[in-house]
């Protein structure tokens, strides 16, 4: 099993660019672990990626707002996932509530 890293971005023109139900995804970003770049500017359809990220690790910082776009607004569930975020949270005993990129 391979990994692939995602990472998507959505309006915010009204301010609801964490709601999957309210804004639109604007760009799909992904980098497998052959160091492969994709960028998707404004997808409409991510068919052809569906089992990819259904069968394999996908990669992520907070990944359940990815999960939370993907599976409403392309029928893509996540099912094996590795979150950056949690992963630092727990190796910093919860000291941060939220860790950003930097």
């Amino acid at each position: 099993m391979s990994f692939l890293c995602i990472d998507i971005e959505t309006d915010d023109s009204e301010g609801y660019g964490l709601d999957p139900y309210r804004s639109q995804v604007v760009t799909f970003q992904s980098m497998t672990s052959a160091k492969k770049p994709l960028i998707i500017p404004e997808p409409k359809n991510l068919e052809v990626l569906k089992e990819k990220l259904e069968n394999n690790t996908v990669v992520g910082h907070n990944i359940k707002f990815e999960a939370k776009f993907l599976k409403h607004h392309f029928g893509i569930t996540l099912r094996n996932i590795y979150d950056t975020m949690i992963a630092e949270q727990i190796i910093q005993g919860g000291t941060q509530p939220y860790i950003g990129l930097k």
